[in-house]
This record gives C-alpha cells, structure tokens and sequence, in this order.
C-alpha cells in the first residue's frame, strides 16, 4: 500500500535526499550552536576565565 502511495524515481530520490540532508544538517548545526552558546553563558565560560558576566 505505502509502495504505491509514493512511488519515486531514481532521479527523484537523487534531488530530493541532498536536499533533506543538507537542510536537517544545517537546522541541526544551528540548533548544536545556540545549544553551546547558552550553556557557556549559563556556566559563564569565557576565554580567559576572568570575565565577569554580572
């Protein structure tokens, strides 16, 4: 039944899987980054140590 819903062609899966791959790559990236951007904020990182966020 799934088979005959979405029947896609070699050239079809060749456009579409780059696409959905590059984009879930970039979208998870983003999201890793502003991940690792609040935790050093939380843990108040800096590159020296001696910044004072308050």
């Amino acid at each position: 039944m799934v088979r005959g819903l979405f029947r896609t062609t070699a050239l079809g899966h060749i456009l579409l899987w780059p696409v959905i791959i590059i984009g879930g790559s970039i979208t998870l990236l983003l999201l890793m980054k502003g991940l690792m951007v609040a935790l050093q904020y939380h843990y108040k990182a800096s590159y020296s140590g001696s910044v004072d966020y308050d």
